[in-house]
Order: structure tokens, then sequence, then C-alpha cells
């Protein structure tokens, strides 16, 4: 989920364009990152750490 943090005109089904306000929460696939950049919306921490590197800390063996 990511939060607008700018208006903006938003078309999720590529013709339904819906105006989105600073507050709602959507799910934007794979424009994410597009528009993170932009700075359209804000998205939640599970999302950023996405593409951190995973580290594991249990220890295999006996």
């Amino acid at each position: 989920m990511a939060t607008v943090i700018k208006p903006f005109a938003y078309a999720a089904d590529g013709f339904t364009v819906e105006s989105l306000v600073p507050g709602d929460e959507r799910d934007f696939g794979v424009a994410t990152d597009g528009l993170v950049d932009e700075g359209f919306i804000e998205a939640d921490a599970a999302k950023a750490d996405a593409d951190a590197p995973v580290v594991h800390t249990s220890k295999r063996g006996k």
C-alpha cells in the first residue's frame, strides 16, 4: 500500500480516471516506484524495505 501525498489523476484499469487526493491509500503495483520517484506517493515501510538485502541470522546444522 502507498499513500498519496500530491493530488493527481490515476486510471488503475487504463480507462476509468479517478482523482486521488492526499491521504488516499492504494496499491499502485508496478507504478509504485515511478510515482514515489516523482513525489506523488509515499510507499509504506514494508514496500520500501522490499529491495533491501535479506540477512539470515539463523544457524544451520546441529
